[in-house]
C-alpha cells in the first residue's frame, strides 16, 4: 500500500514555491494564499466540496487586491516622475522672459528695447502707445496700425522720442484707443524676464519682477 503524501502541493502534481521572506510582518504573499487555498481543497468535506465558484470568487479577490496593490506602486513612480519633471522645467524657465499681464517692465542698457501685447476690441483701427520714465516723463509714443482685433504685438527700441537712446530703469507702458467713440485704456502684457520658479500644486509658476504667471498660461516665450 503506498503511502499518502501530506505535502499539498505534491498531491495535487505542484512543487511547493520557494520560500520567501514576508515584506512586511503578518502579510500574506502569493505563496502564502495558495498554500492556505490548497490546503483548504485537501481538508474540504468530501460529501460538501467547496463549489468551483467560491474557488474562483477567492481567486479573483487575492488578484484584485494584488493588482491594486501593483496599481498603487505605479501611481508612486509616475508622482515621483512628474514631480522631477516639474522641477526641471522651472529651473530651465528662469532667465528666460514670459508674456505678462502688466503695465510696467525694466529697460536694460543691453539695447534689446522692450516686447509686449495689447488687446485690441472690436472696431478699433489704431493703438496710441505711450512710454513714460519712473518720473511720469513721456519718454516715446507710437502710434499702431491695427489689422483687426485680438492680441497686438508691439515693441520699442529704447530710443526716445528725439532718437537718442533712454536710459536703463523702470517705464511704464500705457496703450489707448477710440472704442465707441470713447477715448478707453487696453489691456497689455510684457515681456518680462523670470526671476525665479515655484512649484504649486497645479503646475510650475514663473515670477517676474512685476507679476507672476502659471506655466500653462504662458502663451509665449523669448529666449
Amino acid at each position: 500500500m503506498s503511502a499518502i503524501s501530506t505535502d499539498p502541493y505534491s498531491s495535487i502534481g505542484l512543487s511547493p514555491p520557494p520560500k520567501e521572506e514576508s515584506s512586511r510582518k503578518g502579510s500574506l504573499g502569493q505563496s502564502d494564499f495558495l498554500k492556505l487555498m490548497t490546503t483548504q481543497l485537501m481538508n474540504q468535506d468530501p460529501m460538501a466540496p467547496m463549489e468551483n465558484g467560491e474557488f474562483l470568487g477567492q481567486m479573483a479577490q487575492f488578484s484584485t487586491v494584488s493588482g491594486i496593490q501593483s496599481l498603487q506602486a505605479s501611481f508612486e513612480k509616475l508622482a515621483t516622475a512628474l514631480q522631477t519633471n516639474r522641477v526641471l522645467e522651472a529651473s530651465t524657465m528662469v532667465g528666460k522672459k514670459v508674456l505678462v499681464e502688466a503695465d510696467r517692465a525694466e529697460l536694460g542698457s543691453d539695447g534689446a528695447g522692450l516686447k509686449g501685447v495689447v488687446e485690441v476690441p472690436e472696431g478699433v483701427s489704431t493703438v496710441q502707445l505711450t512710454l513714460r520714465d519712473a518720473q511720469g516723463a513721456v519718454a516715446r509714443q507710437l502710434t499702431l496700425d491695427v489689422g483687426g482685433a485680438g492680441p497686438m504685438d508691439f515693441s520699442w527700441d529704447g530710443l526716445l522720442q528725439d532718437g537718442t537712446a533712454a536710459p536703463a530703469g523702470s517705464y511704464t507702458v500705457s496703450a489707448m484707443a477710440l472704442v465707441n467713440g470713447q477715448n478707453t485704456q487696453l489691456t497689455t502684457r510684457l515681456a518680462l524676464p523670470v526671476v525665479s520658479a515655484s512649484i504649486a500644486d497645479d503646475g510650475v509658476v514663473l515670477n517676474t519682477s512685476k507679476g507672476s504667471v502659471r506655466l500653462a498660461d504662458v502663451t509665449r516665450i523669448f529666449t
